[in-house]
């Protein structure tokens, strides 16, 4: 439900804030009502975790954390279904995954694999300075490979050495 203009111009007529008309606060009513009150301009502290590897998956994969801290050095992918740990130096951090599955993407002239999952993540622990770490958020894992071709069919199990890559992006709040 809307008011009109002509609706505006009455009320600026009768309500008057002290010497001043009301109708020269016209401004004031493209903001949404009690902006500037209901909640200060306070940041939210959003932490940002982005992971590169490429060669063989091993399992560790180097990152770095940016936002509300900064540090660096590997997730471990080898682990327990949807629990993964960062190994930072200041710390470990634990997080629990979740997301729809998606399929491989073939491209049968190259044989080149590509997976790409959304997903959403919460930090379940930390230990050293994220001991008391709370977060969560939603992120990106991208997974490319090359693999070898066998009597003209592209051989999802049998990777080309050197060609893997996995990228991984992930941010949310922190506490």
């Amino acid at each position: 439900m809307g008011i009109s203009g002509r609706a505006w111009r009455r009320l600026a007529m009768a309500v008057t804030v002290p010497g001043i008309a009301l109708g020269t606060l016209a401004g004031f009513t493209a903001a949404p009502a009690m902006a500037s009150v209901a909640q200060p301009n306070t940041p939210v502290p959003i932490e940002t975790f982005h992971a590169y590897g490429t060669g063989l998956p091993n399992g560790d994969v180097p990152m770095y954390a940016r936002g509300v801290f900064s540090d660096y050095g590997y997730i471990s992918l080898a682990g327990l279904g949807s629990h993964y740990t960062m190994y930072l130096h200041q710390g470990d951090i634990t997080v629990h995954t979740a997301g729809p599955s998606s399929t491989p993407t073939v491209a049968p002239q190259s044989c080149n694999v590509s997976y790409t999952q959304n997903f959403t993540y919460d930090i379940t622990s930390g230990t050293g300075s994220y001991s008391s770490l709370h977060g969560f958020g939603h992120g990106r894992l991208r997974v490319s490979e090359v693999v070898y071709r066998h009597n003209g069919t592209c051989q999802l199990n049998d990777p080309i050495p050197g060609t893997f890559r996995i990228l991984i992006d992930a941010s949310g709040p922190v506490s």
